[in-house]
């Protein structure tokens, strides 16, 4: 970051699933095939691990990253050399598309589907819109909006398709160690893959914050925490607040890879039955930035959920890749 803003707020979308990282209108569609159940399911074994926080990590976290000069046979004398770069331009408008392709160990996200082995391939497709303009000192506007589809090799039951829009502030507090704080009202929808007809609806008010610790030459750690209140939910039976613990490492071989590691701690909080989930997050990813706008991200994470509620203890493994075109106006 700069004196006058912030150049790189996708940082702010680093931990966040899907939900938090916009997506719009999907260019791709599958045909669905066989006798469709997602009007059974609900937020929580629907999205399947793709939804999970993790699987969406993004390395590119800590702009200092990309300031050190190239190494000289002279840098045992001299040590570690600082350089200024030249402020790029602000563009607050971006487009992202991006194709994954991810395996998963528990398809169905619960404990029947762990135990019968309901393993899966699935891939997601997605299109986001990002606008976020400078409104005052260090302070930005937020608008996204974006679209997805859900697609698996075997169990095509559960193919579904996810529309998201949010408004919100983001501010980076300079003075106390360029805390990044932000706050958004959010609507999502899980919609079935052929006839787009509802399975889930949600609207959520999210406040979040994010502390980027430099600790030296192309290594970097982050903490973060949020919590997002259900405002209101169509079935309301499945209305929860969730809130989230994160931190992690980030280490730069150089300006085009980057190897990160991450764990987390989520907390569901259902309304509606007494039910508290707590789950569990670690992975790692390693980014190749293969051009200015085209990242292309290999990743694996493991997530164990513990809940109060029978039926709904389960782990899940994921590995994957997915290519990323961000383009920026």
């Amino acid at each position: 970051p700069n004196g006058t803003g912030f150049d790189q707020p996708a940082i702010l979308f680093l931990f966040f699933l899907t939900v938090h990282f916009p997506i719009a209108v999907l260019l791709v569609s599958n045909t669905l095939s066989g006798k469709s159940h997602v009007d059974s399911l609900g937020p929580d074994n629907t999205p399947n691990s793709a939804k999970i926080w993790g699987a969406d990590f993004d390395p590119w976290s800590d702009p200092t990253l990309h300031n050190l000069a190239p190494s000289t046979p002279g840098d045992s004398d001299l040590g570690e050399q600082v350089i200024l770069m030249p402020t790029p331009e602000y563009l607050p408008f971006s487009i992202d598309l991006t194709a994954k392709a991810r395996w998963t160990s528990n398809a169905g996200l619960d404990d029947l589907a762990a135990r019968t082995g309901l393993d899966d391939i699935f891939t997601t497709t997605s299109l986001g819109f990002d606008y976020l303009p400078l409104i005052g000192d260090n302070t930005h506007f937020e608008f996204s909006t974006g679209y997805s589809l859900y697609r698996y090799q075997d169990h095509d039951s559960l193919d579904f398709d996810r529309f998201q829009i949010s408004v919100g502030l983001i501010h980076c507090f300079r003075d106390w160690n360029n805390l990044i704080g932000w706050t958004r009202l959010e609507n999502y929808q899980l919609l079935t893959a052929s006839g787009h007809d509802d399975i889930y609806t949600e609207n959520t008010i999210e406040l979040g914050l994010y502390y980027p610790i430099p600790l030296k030459a192309r290594h970097a750690a982050f903490a973060s925490y949020s919590s997002k209140f259900s405002l209101d939910t169509d079935p309301g039976s499945l209305r929860r607040h969730e809130h989230w613990l994160s931190g992690g490492y980030t280490y730069a071989h150089d300006d085009r890879f980057k190897i990160a590691a991450y764990c987390g701690i989520h907390i569901y909080d259902y309304l509606d039955g007494g039910r508290t989930d707590v789950l569990f997050d670690t992975g790692v990813s390693l980014t190749s930035q293969i051009t200015e706008r085209l990242d292309l991200v290999l990743s694996a994470n493991y997530t164990w959920n513990d809940s109060n509620t029978s039926g709904f203890d389960y782990e899940v493994a994921d590995i994957g890749a997915n290519l990323g075109f961000t383009l920026k106006l």
